[in-house]
């Protein structure tokens, strides 16, 4: 009864053949409350690791039927005891969790575009599992190694094409899988005739000694090409007259400044600009001159002297003509 409380009884009993029955004497017959009989339970959940109580925020919460967890995180790993105790002892289940963090692909370069006989590199990055296979896919077809294409890495994370062809553009995948998991990210790849091609240039024009010039050649290719500089088809030397500097826009296209100081005589003469890449060559040329101080030349009725000749071309020349009428004494 609840609370424990007392109540009277009797047993009657009655014989099987003669009828007769019979009562016992009054007793009393004492009921516990089941709650109050049966001792309390506590349970307590813990990780093995480090022995202590698991934390209290809102993500855990301990039920009749166990531990619930939410939004499990990787650090969630490792194995938790539950442990029971009542009044008569204890009582503990060892269980283990492990959380796998879900497959994370990353495919770069994301978009290319360079020109025909190029080298292309796409890398397969991935994160989430340590156990996982690569497969790498080309329009939706599975990508062959030939003579072009290789496949390397410990897990093939890296599509290798060498000397790409305009056949090897498209959509390629790298598809990762590990049991029930999956992911995957792709790359868009254009090859194009990269050949360079110069598209702005310099003109011929004369230089006062001393001037400082600048020249610029752009150029656009696939991949960029590298330009480089040549006077009278020899290298231009790199010191403190001489100096470039080379850049490229976002549309691909190179630009380069061949700039000298303080020129001399010996700076004039063909300047020639090559743009270079892994597919071709482009080159531009055009005179500068350098203008020489002026001098005289002197003609005389019967003879010329002229100094001109003492001067190199292309500098400039002064004549003078001296009227017919003058004359000078025979020397």
């Amino acid at each position: 009864m609840p609370g424990g409380q007392s109540c009277g009884s009797r047993c009657i009993t009655k014989h099987k053949y003669s009828g007769e029955t019979r009562q016992s004497n009054g007793a009393r017959l004492s009921v516990s409350d089941p709650a109050e009989s049966i001792p309390t339970m506590l349970d307590s959940f813990q990780s093995r690791e480090d022995g202590r109580p698991l934390p209290t925020d809102s993500r855990w919460t301990k039920r009749i039927t166990g531990l619930s967890i939410s939004e499990l995180r990787v650090e969630d790993s490792g194995t938790y005891i539950c442990e029971v105790t009542n009044t008569f002892g204890s009582a503990e289940v060892t269980g283990t969790l492990t959380v796998i963090d879900p497959l994370r692909v990353t495919l770069t370069p994301k978009k290319l575009k360079t020109g025909i006989g190029s080298t292309v590199i796409l890398s397969c990055a991935l994160s989430g599992s340590p156990e996982y296979i690569i497969r790498w896919y080309r329009n939706t077809d599975l990508v062959v190694v030939d003579d072009y294409i290789s496949i390397r890495g410990i897990s093939n994370e890296t599509l290798l094409i060498t000397a790409a062809q305009k056949s090897h553009s498209g959509a390629y995948q790298c598809f990762a899988t590990r049991k029930s998991q999956t992911a995957q990210d792709f790359s868009i790849i254009m090859l194009e005739d990269g050949t360079p091609r110069i598209v702005s240039s310099f003109s011929e024009k004369v230089v006062n000694p001393g001037e400082q010039f600048s020249l610029m050649c752009a150029a656009k290719g696939a991949p960029p090409p590298t330009v480089t500089w040549a006077l009278d088809d020899e290298p231009i030397p790199r010191d403190s007259g001489h100096r470039t500097n080379q850049y490229t826009m976002s549309d691909g296209t190179t630009v380069s400044h061949m700039n000298v100081t303080s020129p001399q005589i010996k700076d004039g003469g063909v300047y020639r600009c090559t743009a270079r890449n892994s597919v071709g060559s482009a080159e531009y040329q055009a005179r500068i001159n350098p203008m020489a101080p002026p001098h005289l030349s002197i003609l005389f009725p019967a003879a010329a002297v002229s100094l001109a000749a003492l001067i190199p071309f292309p500098d400039p020349h002064l004549l003078t003509r001296l009227p017919a009428a003058l004359s000078f004494p025979d020397i």
